[in-house]
Order: structure tokens, then C-alpha cells, then sequence
């Protein structure tokens, strides 16, 4: 009795021991495997971008949301894949209405012009609610000149009108009140028209020359002419 009562302490003893050490061993190797595994997709996980752009090597087009005052629009285009994601040169830009499910394209597919440029007019820049877009548009011909037409759409009608053709740029783009947009017109080096344009009326309210400084050659071949 006394020899099997030493040995049940002694197994015992043992257990004590044993148990925990083999637990230990199996939930190690379990451990080890289950951060690897969590851990490895929680870095495989894409960053949460706009529509498109966690996948533009397999999927071309992005969407970008337009807030407005009243709603919220989403404008897609294609990106280009060397330029990290910024609008394919000269490719169109689709503006859909979320209120409606109404799609808008800044130039028709049969156009031969593209869009080489196009600005958001926000009502306030810090809140981001846009009022209008303008689009500068050009055949190759043009481009090349330097050359292109201007197009604008007042947020949320989306109704497009032809503001100035065939011009060399523009600046001072900005908000004129509360439902027009005004900036400096350029149809040569040499001339240029301050331009307000209303949004809803639809047209040219305003335009006025630009008395630019003369070039100082320009004017002493003309003193030389008198």
C-alpha cells in the first residue's frame, strides 16, 4: 500500500508538471500560426479609396463624389496607370445624378475634341459644395495652337453652354455673387476680357476689356511709325 501510494503522489507531482507544459507546447504553435494568418490579411487589406482606385491596375475607371448643396454627384473617368491614378489625357468625364440615376457626358462620343482641363467652382471652398464645373475642350489642331473652347454647367441642372471659343487661356476663375462665375478671358497674348457669366440666365452678362500694359518695344515702333 505504502509503494502504491507513493506512486499516485508521484504521478501526481507529475501532472502537475506535465499537463501544463504540453498545453503550453500546443497552443504556442496555434497561436503563432493565427497572428500570422490575421496578420497577414490585416496588410493585404487595400486603403479605403474613392470607387475604382484600390483596383485601377485591373479596373480603368474611377468614381469620385461632386458634394453639392442639395445632393451629391459622382463624376467617373478613366485614370491613366503611369500617372498614379489622375484622369487618362483627353479622356471624357461622366457625371452622374444620385437623385435620379441621370448621366451627363462633357462631350459627346462623337466630338473630336478632348477634355484637356476641367475645375470644380465651389460655393465655399471650406464646406467643398460645388456650384458649377468649367471644361476646356480641344482638337488635336487646337491643342497644339494652345488653343481651346470653354465650356460651363451650373450644379445640379447640369445644362452646358459654349462660354468662349477658340481661346488662348484663362485666370482669376472665381464665384461672382451667388450664381455667376467670372474670370479673365484670353483670345491672344495681347488681348483680354474680363467675363462674368450667369448660371442661370444662361449667358454673358458682362465683358470688358482689359487695358493691358504695352510691351516698351511695342510702343516705340509705334512713336517711330507717327
Amino acid at each position: 500500500m505504502r509503494l502504491t501510494a507513493r506512486w499516485y503522489r508521484g504521478l501526481r507531482r507529475f501532472n502537475a508538471f506535465a499537463i501544463p507544459f504540453i498545453l503550453l507546447l500546443l497552443i504556442f504553435p496555434a497561436a503563432q500560426t493565427t497572428y500570422w494568418l490575421f496578420g497577414s490579411l490585416d496588410k493585404s487589406c487595400p486603403e479605403v479609396l474613392p470607387f475604382g482606385r484600390a483596383s485601377a491596375g485591373e479596373m480603368p475607371l474611377v468614381g469620385e463624389p461632386i458634394p453639392t448643396k442639395d445632393s451629391v454627384f459622382v463624376k467617373y473617368f478613366i485614370v491613366d496607370a503611369d500617372d498614379q491614378g489622375e484622369r487618362k489625357k483627353g479622356s471624357n468625364i461622366t457625371i452622374v445624378d444620385t437623385r435620379n440615376g441621370k448621366s451627363h457626358k462633357i462631350l459627346a462620343d462623337d466630338d473630336r475634341r478632348n477634355l484637356v482641363g476641367w475645375e470644380l467652382i465651389y460655393t465655399d471652398k471650406s464646406e467643398r459644395q460645388a456650384l458649377a464645373y468649367v471644361a476646356w475642350v480641344a482638337t488635336d489642331e487646337m491643342e497644339a495652337q494652345g488653343r481651346a473652347d470653354l465650356l460651363i454647367a451650373g450644379l445640379p441642372d447640369l445644362k452646358q453652354y459654349i462660354l468662349a471659343k477658340n481661346i488662348k487661356y484663362n485666370d482669376a476663375l472665381q464665384l461672382y455673387g451667388s450664381q455667376s462665375v467670372a474670370m479673365v478671358l484670353w483670345k491672344s497674348e495681347e488681348v483680354a476680357e474680363f467675363t462674368v457669366f450667369d448660371l442661370q440666365k444662361g449667358k454673358v452678362t458682362q465683358s470688358v476689356k482689359v487695358d493691358l500694359p504695352v510691351n516698351p518695344e511695342n510702343r516705340l515702333e509705334r512713336f517711330q511709325r507717327n
